[in-house]
């Protein structure tokens, strides 16, 4: 039986680019994917309007809309998907771009210890300018964003320098 997880064998554009300008971001898997479960489990962050078309093995995420400048982008994929086979990535997968000359480079990494951390969401809350004791996320957003894969180990990508509060979530 195919137990092998899937990888991402190339993407475009390259992670650290600066002055993105383009409208899209190619991913090749290793493997034919359950196309669903993987369109379910892209984010970007901040958030913008995507549009997805698949040829075999590869996937094209259109950006719908122009994005901010000066700005640093996180595109993540998830965990919470698989293979035809039903295997699932060991970890998310991270790419980072910027608009402008310069890439947010804050980082929070770590490992959330469960016996099933599959699909578990970290969220990263910036509290700088707000009394972090009333920060509701029922009716905020988080600024940053990641899913935990089946090791346990995340990490937040391209923060901007600041104090952020930081909450994992398993929605059930």
């Amino acid at each position: 039986a195919d137990r092998i997880p899937p990888e991402i064998v190339s993407f475009e554009p390259e992670s650290g680019v600066l002055n993105f300008e383009g409208s899209s971001i190619i991913i090749e898997f290793s493997k034919y994917m359950n196309k669903n479960e993987v369109r379910e489990n892209i984010f970007i962050s901040p958030s913008a309007k995507l549009e997805f078309d698949w040829s075999g093995r590869e996937l094209e995420i259109e950006i719908l809309e122009e994005l901010d400048p000066d700005k640093t982008y996180a595109f993540t994929l998830g965990t919470n998907y698989s293979d035809l086979k039903g295997n699932k990535p060991t970890e998310a997968f991270t790419l980072i771009f910027s608009t402008g000359n310069r890439i947010d480079s804050g980082i929070v990494k770590g490992k959330l210890f469960d016996k099933n951390p599959s699909g578990t969401f970290i969220y990263a809350y910036k509290i700088d300018s707000i009394d972090s004791d009333t920060l509701d996320i029922r009716n905020n957003k988080p600024d940053y964003w990641t899913q935990i894969g089946t090791n346990g180990n995340f990490r937040l990508m391209a923060l901007k320098d600041g104090t952020y509060r930081i909450i994992a979530i398993r929605d059930q």
